[in-house]
């Protein structure tokens, strides 16, 4: 219907300009619209050519209506990310943990969310209080209570955990043998400042590698009247060659 208004104004203007007339191009203009109207709006038998098959109202309600697709993959899919994380205090966070096994370092991030126990800051601990709770991890007693990252790092693992149990892994004998977290791009914002003055004022997020493996198991040494004492013939043969 568009495309055939579209033409019919063309044809309109080309007769209008080409007969200097204003009123015929409107009295053509006006009888393509006509035409458009009399060819579209009417139920015409060629344009039933392919009808839609519906369904009886009895079959439809055996049929599940469609969900919409933002409702379904918001219940099938997960999202996390960390806000404001700052990459020192993670950083100090994922090492306190490394090496340990899953079930201890969730408890052990549990404790510091509570204030319980405290992470020791060893690398990034210029500003850094001392307390008495970091002195049992480390010997500078430096340590702090970053919730934040605690608390991201207790999901990861969390979300680790599930991800175990997922593919049919035994969850007591997981531990942390890989964390590492990378400074991210810095975020840049804004502060005002007296005067007219603007500063920058940027945050360092962060990005988290966690990875939880299991324990080999060790392998035993064979008793000593498996092991063959034979020696080589090498040795054999020189030894016999100089006793003859």
């Amino acid at each position: 219907m568009q495309i055939m208004l579209a033409a019919f104004a063309a044809i309109a203007f080309v007769i209008g300009y080409g007969l200097g007339s204003f009123q015929m191009m409107l009295l053509v203009y006006a009888g393509g619209v006509v035409l458009t109207t009399l060819i579209t709006v009417p139920n015409w038998p060629f344009f039933n050519r392919n009808p839609l098959k519906w369904l009886d109202p009895s079959e439809a309600e055996k049929h599940p209506k469609p969900q919409h697709a933002s409702s379904t993959s918001k219940k099938k899919a997960t999202k996390k990310n960390g806000v404001h994380l700052s990459v020192h205090s993670t950083r100090e966070t994922a090492h306190a943990i490394r090496k340990l096994p899953l079930t201890k370092a969730k408890r052990y991030l549990e404790d510091v969310l509570v204030h319980k126990q405290a992470i020791p800051f060893t690398r990034f601990c210029r500003v850094v209080g001392r307390t008495a709770q970091a002195k049992n991890r480390h010997s500078n007693g430096q340590g702090r209570w970053p919730v934040k990252s605690a608390k991201f790092i207790l999901d990861l693992h969390k979300n680790a955990e599930s991800n175990a149990k997922v593919k049919g892994l035994d969850v007591d004998t997981r531990y942390v043998s890989h964390n590492q977290v990378n400074q991210a791009q810095k975020q840049r914002r804004r502060t005002y400042r007296a005067h007219g003055r603007i500063n920058p004022y940027m945050a360092s997020p962060c990005h988290i590698e966690l990875i939880l493996s299991g324990k080999e198991e060790p392998v035993g040494k064979e008793p000593e009247s498996q092991m063959t004492s034979s020696k080589p013939r090498k040795s054999q043969a020189l030894r016999s060659g100089a006793s003859s």
